[in-house]
């Protein structure tokens, strides 16, 4: 009898425990989803939330799809239950990279509060790095003419055609012709978006650039031609005349480079011993040291 009463004790001291554990879980389990429920409550109150998107640092033509970008990201809810427009919650990196993914002409984004219920989206816009061009250099006696009738793009550090460019003479910007690209798009406004060459391509050739007038090469364009072949063009320091500089990626083009400017610091030197500098047509520096040329027959 006694093993009985005890056995049946021990049942239903195990049963209470259970229930007791049941109905503090459950009382838990209301508290939480009451407390969510109330945080979800108070986030949604105007108060709290963002009402207004501010973008500044864009040009007028993307500025607005910029903001309807930002504006975007603050819609929805995180797990149904805070919005993201919340001045606390909302998703700051999410709406950075948005904006800089809606147009291939934003370079930087900066996101922050302006005030309490607005937000602010400073953009910076990139500087050309260079001038692309889908067309073949057109000479005019000899000289180069800028002349691409409205077949140019801006492209950025890494070789990303990001905004039509205007018609532009000059060396203002470092020009590249590449006919291949036109096959890319229908119109040139179809590139925006598409790299020029590959980014490694573009910055080897960006330095070739850079060391061209670094060594006081008036330099007015390079042609990217298919099978990594190049071409240069050097404004002739005594007249208006180009001189076609042939270089290619077989080689170094530090090496190229290198050769091509003792070439013409020699051939100047020389030129003003006799006093007579020289004048070429092309110069081909794609054989090593061995630097061929062929002379312009120009007498001017």
């Amino acid at each position: 009898m006694v093993r009985r009463s005890l056995s049946r004790q021990s049942d239903t001291f195990a049963r209470r425990k259970r229930q007791k554990t049941i109905l503090l879980w459950s009382v838990s389990v209301m508290v939480l989803f009451g407390g969510l429920w109330g945080l979800s409550y108070v986030s949604r109150l105007p108060f709290f939330n963002i009402k207004v998107v501010e973008v500044i640092g864009a040009d007028v033509d993307i500025a607005a799809s910029l903001r309807a970008a930002s504006s975007e990201v603050l819609e929805g809810d995180y797990v149904y239950l805070f919005p993201k427009s919340n001045v606390f919650l909302y998703p700051r990196g999410q709406v950075a990279r948005v904006v800089e993914e809606a147009s291939p002409r934003v370079k930087s984004v900066e996101v922050k509060r302006n005030s309490w219920n607005s937000l602010l989206v400073t953009v910076k816009e990139k500087e050309p790095a260079a001038l692309v061009c889908a067309t073949f250099p057109d000479f005019d006696e000899g000289a180069l003419s800028f002349n691409e009738n409205g077949e140019c793009l801006f492209a950025d550090d890494r070789g990303l055609l990001y905004e039509e460019a205007p018609s532009i003479a000059g060396t203002l910007y470092d020009r590249y012709y590449i006919p291949k690209i036109a096959d890319l798009g229908t119109s040139t406004h179809a590139r925006i978006g598409l790299y020029a060459t590959s980014t490694k391509e573009f910055i080897a050739l960006e330095e070739f650039y850079a060391g061209l007038r670094k060594n006081k090469l008036e330099v007015q364009a390079i042609l990217i031609k298919e099978g990594g072949e190049y071409e240069a063009y050097i404004q002739d320091p005594e007249r208006k005349a180009t001189v076609v500089v042939y270089f290619n990626n077989a080689r170094s083009l530090s090496v190229q480079l290198t050769n091509l400017v003792l070439f013409w610091s020699h051939a100047l030197e020389e030129g003003r011993l006799a006093k007579k500098l020289p004048r070429y047509e092309s110069i081909d520096v794609r054989y090593g040291a061995n630097v061929f040329f062929r002379e312009s027959k120009d007498t001017l």
